[in-house]
């Protein structure tokens, strides 16, 4: 009750919140085809930011990607997914090497990829977050083509 706390007197301590308690969500939609033929980590379109309220804040990210990985002539191909905070790799993942059926051309469906990771960023500075892919190789045919709908949710957790 009110009389329970003098008036004037909150202290950050009464205040804090609970660890571990969802602060705020930030979620970002990707639609359309992007097609990625890079050995280098490239860009697919999905990023969102977040303003942490504490430095002690962790954001929990999770993206759900739906697409194809090609691959041709029987190359192995591994495929990685990562996210990034602002220039910096934070996380990746990588499949199998994948083959292409019988030396001719492969594809490999990618219903629902879906990442998850928990970032401490140490800052109350917006942060931008983002997925990028790569192949090892760029022969034979190897791309990523993220296509219809890729989603990323960022969740602030009280640290």
């Amino acid at each position: 009750t009110s009389s329970d706390i003098a008036d004037g007197i909150i202290t950050s301590a009464k205040m804090a919140f609970a660890t571990g308690k969802v602060l705020q969500v930030v979620a970002a939609t990707k639609t359309g085809s992007t097609n990625v033929a890079s050995t280098s980590l490239a860009d697919i379109g999905l990023s969102a930011a977040i303003t942490p309220s504490a430095t002690s804040s962790k954001i929990f990210m999770v993206a759900s990607l739906s697409g194809r990985l090609y691959t041709e002539a029987n190359s192995d191909v591994v495929h990685t997914f990562a996210f990034i905070k602002g220039s910096t790799t934070v996380y990746t993942k990588g499949t199998e090497a994948i083959q292409g059926a019988l030396g001719g051309g492969g594809v490999f469906t990618l219903p629902i990829l879906d990442l998850s990771f928990v970032d401490s960023p140490n800052t109350t500075d917006a942060t931008t977050y983002k997925v990028q892919v790569k192949t090892n190789t760029t022969s034979n045919g190897a791309k990523i083509t993220a296509t219809s709908t890729c989603h990323l949710t960022l969740m602030e957790i009280a640290g």
